[in-house]
């Protein structure tokens, strides 16, 4: 991954911002396969609520996703034999989340011109939960970042609809962890960033994010791959740090907060630019 491409030479801000990518080569097994599906299996076969769920209008989309996995050779031929047509939805929904590498989320079309998350497995998430936001529309699941629907939320609503089928529409987006672990779910409780942290304890989380249209059940699967890099890969690259330093210095407070990052800011721009002015920009 090209970190530089990443963070823009501008003050920090939301973008619409996507790449046109090969369906198959994002769904395609990485060179973490087997240790990211262990990983996955584990945590469905030991809370598989908290992970997957799927709703009686979402099978047409869960349908669509598997015959779409299978049609781009994303799997193993051997991982196939999984599936039972008999099986209920949601076990239909487990089995794909034990081969499938990426997270996914099924988004159907309602009324109004909005899309609502109507299934899903998502077994590394981003400090939420899936079982909290199953059957809310997109712009209700983003009510709770700060700005996004007022800046962004029609031109979302316009991206999905007009998603055409073929394609994986790719974007990025980014947060701070103290936590190098893929599965962030809340109820793991996981140690936050605070004032002492230190750099090796602070890691860059990059969603890898897909759009594809699925065109039979008019809906859209969302697919996440998790990157995690150290904050210290950051400091040490000429190339990423000035633009990753400004987009973290002028982070208005109310996203930062949200993202968890407020008040561990001003320790992680020291730690970064320990001869530098740390003052933070966020208007």
């Amino acid at each position: 991954m090209n970190l530089a491409s990443l963070f823009p030479n501008e003050r920090y801000r939301f973008h619409m911002l996507f790449d046109r990518g090969e369906i198959a080569r994002f769904l395609a097994p990485s060179s973490d396969y087997f240790d990211n599906i262990a990983e996955r299996r584990y945590w469905l076969a030991s809370a598989a609520h908290s992970y997957a769920a799927m709703l009686d209008e979402g099978v047409p989309l869960l349908n669509e996703t598997i015959e779409l996995v299978r049609a781009q050779q994303s799997l193993p031929s051997n991982r196939f034999d999984r599936f039972v047509e008999n099986d209920s939805p949601l076990r239909r929904c487990l089995e794909l989340g034990t081969v499938l590498e990426p997270d996914f989320l099924l988004l159907k079309p309602v009324a109004g011109g909005e899309f609502r998350l109507c299934g899903g497995c998502v077994c590394f998430p981003s400090s939420w939960s899936l079982s909290s936001h199953i059957g809310r529309s997109v712009s209700e699941i983003h009510g709770i970042v700060p700005g996004l629907n007022q800046t962004l939320g029609k031109r979302i609503e316009q991206f999905l609809a007009n998603l055409k089928p073929g394609v994986s529409w790719e974007r990025f987006n980014w947060g701070i962890s103290r936590s190098p672990e893929l599965n962030q779910h809340p109820d793991r409780k996981l140690p936050l960033l605070d004032t002492s942290v230190n750099l090796d304890e602070a890691w860059l989380r990059i969603e890898h994010q897909s759009f594809v249209a699925l065109p039979d059940s008019g809906g859209v699967l969302f697919a996440i791959r998790i990157v995690v890099r150290t904050l210290r890969e950051i400091r040490d690259d000429p190339s990423v740090l000035p633009s990753f330093e400004r987009a973290l210095r002028t982070m208005p407070e109310e996203m930062a907060t949200y993202k968890r990052i407020s008040v561990a800011r001003p320790r992680i721009l020291e730690l970064l630019l320990p001869q530098s002015r740390t003052g933070i920009v966020s208007s």
